[in-house]
C-alpha cells in the first residue's frame, strides 16, 4: 500500500496529464460523432469525389470497361487483317512467266535461257493486249481492196439496171471518174490516204458511195469499238527479236509497264462494253462508246525523291530523269512504290470524267493531271471516224501505288537499290 502510494506521489504529474488527455480523446470522438460533425465528412467526401474510388473498386463497370477496350483492340487487328488481304486481292498482279522474279542467283543451263523465254512471252502478251478493246486500227491494203471490188461490183448492178431501164442492149457511157478496171489500190501516201493508181486521191472528186478509201474507213468504223495504233502501247526495247539477253532490271520494267497497261485496257474495256449492252439497235461500234481512241500509254518509271527511274520505250521517247511534282507529294517509300502513267486517248466529251474514274477504279491509282483539246482535222482526214457526238482528246496523267509488301520480295535487288536505297 505504502509502495502504491509512494509510486502515485512520484508520478502525480504525469498521471494528471494522462488522465486530462483521456478526458480530451472522449470528448473528442463524442463530437465527431454527433450529427453535424458526420455531415459535414460526407459533404467533404462528395466534394472530392473520394467516393469514386470505393466504388472503382467494388463495381463491375470498371472491368465492363477494360473487357470493351480488349475487345476494340481485337475487332481493329481484325480488320487490319482484313484490309490487307483487300489490299493483296486487289493490288496483287502474277507474273507472265514462273521462276523469273525473284531473279535466280545460281546461273544453270535453265537460268540462262529463262530471258529469251520471257520475251516470247512478253511479245505474246503484248499481242493480246488490245484483243479486249475489240478494236482495230486503220484499214490496211487488204480493207481497201475489198471496197475496190464491192465497188466494181455496185457499177456493174447500176450499169445492169440502167440498161434494164432503158431496154436498150447498148451500154450507157462510163460515168466520169476512175472506172472499174482502174481502181487499184497503191501503197498509203505518207500522210496515211491511200490513192487510187491512174488518178487523184480517192476522196476527191468522187462520190463517196464509189471511193474505196471511204468506204474502207466506214466499214472499218462500224466494225470495232475502239481504234488503237501501232504506236499506242508501250513497248519495252527487250521485245526485239535477235537482240541480246535481256536482264533481270529490263524484264522487270517490262513486266510491271505490262500490267499497268493491262489494268488501263481493262478498264476501258468495261466502260466500252457497258455502253454496248445500251445499244439497242445495230451493233455497237466506235460511235457509241465513251473511249473511241486509245491513242497511247506510256510507263514513265518510277518516281522517287531522287527523280524518276525511267522505262524505256520502242514507241516513245525516253521520260526525262526529272518528273512534275504532284498534288499528292508521294514518292516510292516503304509502303508504296509510286509510277508516273500518261494515257491519251479520244473520248466522248461527255464521258471524260466516267473514263478518268473506270480507270482510277481498276487498281491504285490517282489522276494528277488532266487536260484536254479538240481533235486536230488531221485525224479525220487519216480516216478515223468517231460519230456525231462530240468527242475530245483527253491527256491524262496517272499515279500507280505497287504495294511494296507484295513486290518486295520478288523484285530484282538492282531495282530495290534504285528506288528505296536498297532498304526493304
Amino acid at each position: 500500500m505504502q509502495a502504491a502510494m509512494k509510486f502515485v506521489m512520484t508520478h502525480l504529474v504525469s498521471l494528471l496529464c494522462g488522465a486530462a488527455a483521456l478526458v480530451f480523446i472522449v470528448i473528442g470522438v463524442m463530437g465527431m460523432s454527433s450529427r453535424s460533425v458526420v455531415q459535414e465528412m460526407n459533404k467533404r467526401i462528395q466534394s472530392t469525389g473520394a467516393a469514386d474510388i470505393q466504388r472503382l473498386r467494388s463495381s463491375a463497370k470498371n472491368q465492363a470497361m477494360i473487357e470493351a477496350e480488349e475487345e476494340r483492340g481485337r475487332r481493329f487487328d481484325a480488320e487490319f487483317e482484313e484490309t490487307k488481304a483487300i489490299l493483296e486481292r486487289i493490288n496483287k498482279r502474277e507474273p507472265i512467266m514462273e521462276g523469273v522474279f525473284p531473279p535466280p542467283t545460281v546461273m544453270t543451263p535453265e537460268a540462262q535461257v529463262m530471258p529469251f523465254r520471257f520475251r516470247e512471252r512478253y511479245n505474246e502478251a503484248l499481242a493480246k493486249l488490245p484483243v479486249p478493246l475489240v478494236g482495230g486500227t486503220l484499214p490496211n491494203q487488204a480493207d481497201i481492196q475489198e471496197e475496190i471490188e464491192n465497188v466494181k461490183d455496185l457499177r456493174q448492178q447500176e450499169e445492169e439496171a440502167q440498161l434494164a431501164q432503158a431496154g436498150s442492149g447498148q451500154p450507157p457511157p462510163p460515168a466520169p471518174g476512175p472506172g472499174p478496171s482502174r481502181l487499184q489500190a497503191t501503197p498509203p501516201t505518207r500522210g496515211g490516204l491511200p490513192t487510187i493508181r491512174g488518178g487523184e486521191p480517192a476522196a476527191r472528186g468522187t462520190e463517196p458511195k464509189y471511193d474505196p478509201i471511204i468506204r474502207a474507213n466506214v466499214a472499218k468504223a462500224k466494225s470495232i469499238r475502239c481504234y488503237y495504233d501501232p504506236t499506242t502501247f508501250h513497248r519495252s526495247p527487250i521485245s526485239l527479236e535477235g537482240a541480246s539477253a535481256p536482264t533481270a532490271d529490263e524484264m522487270w520494267k517490262a513486266q510491271v509497264s505490262l500490267w499497268i497497261q493491262q489494268d488501263i485496257v481493262s478498264a476501258i474495256d468495261k466502260l466500252n462494253s457497258a455502253a454496248a449492252e445500251q445499244v439497242k439497235e445495230g451493233d455497237a461500234c466506235v460511235e457509241h462508246m465513251p473511249v473511241k481512241h486509245l491513242m497511247a500509254i506510256k510507263v514513265e518509271g518510277y518516281v522517287t525523291s531522287a527523280g524518276l527511274v525511267p522505262f524505256d520505250s520502242l514507241t516513245g521517247a525516253r521520260p526525262a530523269q526529272q518528273v512534275e511534282p504532284t498534288f499528292t507529294g508521294r514518292v516510292s517509300d516503304d509502303q508504296f512504290d509510286v509510277l508516273r502513267v500518261e494515257v491519251q486517248a479520244v473520248v466522248d466529251q461527255r464521258d471524260l470524267l466516267r473514263v478518268v474514274d473506270a480507270i482510277s477504279k481498276e487498281n491504285f491509282y490517282t489522276c494528277v493531271k488532266l487536260g484536254c483539246a479538240a481533235p486536230p482535222p488531221d485525224l479525220a482526214a487519216r480516216g478515223y471516224l468517231y460519230g456525231t457526238t462530240p468527242v475530245v482528246i483527253a491527256n491524262m496523267t496517272f499515279e500507280a501505288y505497287m504495294a511494296r509488301s507484295i513486290y518486295d520480295p520478288i523484285m530484282p535487288p538492282t531495282i530495290r537499290q534504285q528506288i528505296s536505297g536498297g532498304q526493304p
